[in-house]
């Protein structure tokens, strides 16, 4: 799944956010463990890593740009570890094409 590899590329700098979300996971499951009856779902893999994204912050082009063109930057160092070896199969696949 896409969401997944990108949120082992996640940069290490700034990985605390995934576990601030992992956190918010399990207080939704004790809150539905206190009332006695599921209530409440956990965030899909897309809301956890749109979390990530979009906790930064941006110049108002930049703001723009992520909410109408869905740009979440992919080449940014500043987001992404782009050195990360959880790439090394997609860029073995891809470079057969280019």
């Amino acid at each position: 799944m896409f969401e997944s590899l990108l949120q082992k590329i996640v940069n290490p700098k700034y990985s605390k956010l995934l576990d601030f979300f992992s956190e918010y996971e399990s207080k939704i499951m004790e809150f539905n463990t206190q009332l006695k009856e599921d209530v409440f779902e956990t965030p899909d893999e897309k809301a956890k890593i749109y979390s990530y994204i979009s906790a930064f912050k941006r110049s108002n082009r930049e703001k723009e740009s992520f909410k109408n063109k869905g740009d979440w930057d992919f080449a940014n160092e500043k987001y992404w570890n782009l050195e990360s070896s959880e790439l090394n199969p997609l860029k073995d696949f891809l470079a057969k094409f280019f």
